[in-house]
C-alpha cells in the first residue's frame, strides 16, 4: 500500500507526466520514475527519464538524489538495497 503522501505525489506529478509511476522497494522506499520530462536548451538530450528515491518516513524524510537515463530501474533498486552507510 502507497504512503498517502506518495499517492497524492503521483496525482500531481501525473497531471504533466501522464506515465509516472512508483516502483515499491524492499525496505519501505518506493522508487518514484517519471518519464517524458523535456529537458531545456543545452542538454545532449532533449527528453529523459527522471527517478528518485521517496524514503521510508516521507513527507518527514525527504528524497536526497535523483537519477536520470543510462541507469536501469533494477540498477538502482539493487544500488538501495546494497548494505552502504549514507552520509
Amino acid at each position: 500500500m502507497l504512503n498517502p503522501h506518495i499517492e497524492n505525489g503521483l496525482v500531481l506529478l501525473r497531471t504533466r507526466w501522464p506515465q509516472t509511476h512508483a516502483v515499491p522497494g524492499e525496505h519501505g522506499y518506493f522508487l518514484i520514475v517519471v518519464p517524458g520530462v523535456i529537458l531545456p536548451r543545452g542538454y545532449r538530450e532533449t527528453i529523459c527519464t527522471v527517478l528518485f528515491v521517496a524514503p521510508p518516513g516521507y513527507p518527514a524524510a525527504c528524497p536526497d538524489h535523483f537519477f536520470t537515463d543510462n541507469v536501469s530501474v533494477n540498477s538502482i533498486l539493487r544500488f538501495l538495497t546494497a548494505s552502504l552507510l549514507w552520509f
